[in-house]
């Protein structure tokens, strides 16, 4: 099988006293904290563990496969163990479950021969589902609900489950690359999940299906961005040309506003305030609110100053909520992201950011407007400032498209201030 697969649309200080006996001293040992929650390979080899995820510095260095016990660690790790104990299937069941609709939809084809990806492998990719306690979906928020709902909504809604088997395969295609049944099983399933779910908002929209509809978008939407680059499909920079953005370029940004389209559905929004998609919806909210950044006391001077050029150069005023200039409002929201110091949550901001991008900008990005991909590129280059697996590749990808693009056939005006997303994705200025 083609590996290039195409796709349609995560202080031990010894207080010994010595006693006035001894005639001899003995050194203590030097004050040091221990690794509790290494990783296997440096436990085994008795050596000190950093503890990064999803690989350590000394699996790293020694590049070698890095696996952590499934244990609790303070700080950044999500409670899942109690969301897991809640349950209602026991996960015997939920196993029996899955390669019972495997069967049922005939995952893979019975027709292959000897397939890379088998029928019992969904049961893993369900376990590293439930397993994986660290943030690797979404928001806080939006990892705990999935991983507690996600699959007793499923059971009636393939889509769902689907949906929740290529974000695992995914997920593991990223941690092991090279493991081709990871990349074959976020293939299928993601194709299988963007069709039924399509399909299912094309036939009924309702209070029924709303909760499954939105946790659905929820996996797909990062997908999407994560399916926008892959290792096989990193663009060679020299064989960038003006013809390189254009009309259809731009299709991910338009199927990223998935959550804004639903919740604009009449069916669906008197069923809000009793979703399970509440509490994430609340938090919305506050991302959606807009604020005064007029004075820019709430950003760094230097970011200040590149933020002020490009608010001049596409006529962004300050006091005018006016949708006649079509730059205005992104500029607006990217003035809050500029504000506010990068963290794991604040995915569900720029995710806003891209729901409220109105139609007219989405076109004037079709026309390869220099403005429209300058300001893309800005939200791109501080996209990258949160370090979440999904989001990372993809977004470096866009922004050096996009820097490439200007730098080669954008006015003075927009070259001069292609120097932060550049630095931030690495691309290297011609001019």
């Amino acid at each position: 099988m083609n590996k290039n697969l195409d796709r349609t649309w995560v202080t031990e200080s010894p207080n010994g006293v010595r006693k006035a006996s001894q005639a001899a001293t003995s050194s203590s040992r030097r004050s040091h904290t221990k690794s509790r929650n290494g990783c296997k390979s440096c436990k085994r080899k008795r050596i000190k563990c950093d503890e990064s995820r999803p690989v350590c510095g000394q699996c790293a260095y020694r590049k070698i496969s890095c696996e952590y016990l499934q244990t609790e660690t303070p700080n950044e790790r999500f409670e899942t163990h109690s969301l897991r104990s809640e349950l209602s299937s026991s996960r015997e069941f939920a196993r029996t479950k899955i390669l019972e609709f495997m069967k049922e939809n005939d995952v893979p084809c019975d027709q292959l021969a000897n397939p890379k990806y088998q029928r019992i492998d969904a049961a893993e990719l369900l376990d590293h589902w439930f397993d994986t306690d660290y943030p690797w979906i979404g928001t806080t928020e939006v990892q705990n609900t999935m991983q507690k709902h996600g699959f007793n909504i499923g059971l009636g809604a393939p889509y769902v489950l689907h949906g929740i088997l290529a974000f695992a395969a995914c997920h593991l295609n990223y941690l092991r690359p090279g493991h081709l049944k990871y990349e074959i099983a976020s293939t299928i399933h993601y194709n299988s999940s963007l069709a039924l779910y399509s399909n299912q908002i094309s036939l009924h929209v309702g209070a029924d299906n709303a909760d499954q509809l939105f946790g659905t978008w929820f996996l797909l939407g990062p997908m999407t961005f994560w399916n926008l680059s892959r290792p096989a499909d990193q663009l060679l920079l020299e064989s960038h040309t003006k013809n390189a953005i254009g009309h259809g370029h731009f299709t991910w940004l338009r199927a990223l506003q998935g959550t804004r389209i639903l919740q604009d559905d009449p069916a669906i929004q008197t069923h809000l305030k009793d979703s399970i998609w509440a509490p994430t919806f609340l938090e919305a909210r506050a991302w959606e609110a807009d604020i005064d950044m007029s004075n820019g006391s709430q950003i760094k001077s230097d970011t200040y100053l590149i933020l002020t050029a490009l608010k001049e150069l596409c006529d962004f005023r300050v006091d005018s909520y006016s949708t006649d200039n079509p730059y205005q409002h992104p500029i607006r929201r990217l003035s809050r992201l500029f504000a506010t110091k990068p963290h794991r949550d604040m995915v569900g901001w720029y995710m806003v950011w891209v729901g409220k991008l109105s139609p007219e900008y989405l076109d004037l990005l079709e026309e390869s407007d220099s403005k429209a991909l300058l300001i893309l590129a800005y939200w791109c280059a501080l996209i990258l400032r949160i370090d979440i697996w999904w989001i990372t590749r993809s977004a470096k990808q866009k922004c050096t498209e996009i820097c490439t693009y200007l730098d080669q056939s954008a006015e003075p005006g927009v070259r001069g201030l292609l120097e932060f997303p550049a630095s931030a994705c690495g691309y290297r200025l011609e001019s």
